[in-house]
């Protein structure tokens, strides 16, 4: 298992984190925020890049290991 958590939430550090771990992994679970205010338009593109099995959601919030 591979975690990448990304601070600032923008859609580019997204899209590298999301292209690091597609090279990697088998599946793919995604838990983001509500908070970074991706839209449709932004995520469908990079999500529809993979042929992987894509899981996950979006949350009010994410904590991991004491940050937000």
């Amino acid at each position: 298992m591979k975690i990448e958590f990304i601070e600032n939430g923008s859609i580019e550090a997204f899209k590298v984190a999301f292209n690091k771990i597609e090279s990697e992994a088998k599946s793919i679970l995604i838990l983001a925020s509500d908070g970074n205010n991706y839209t449709k338009e932004d995520l469908d593109p990079i999500l529809s890049s993979t042929s992987k099995t894509v899981l996950g959601g979006i949350y009010p919030q994410i904590i991991y290991k004491d940050k937000k």
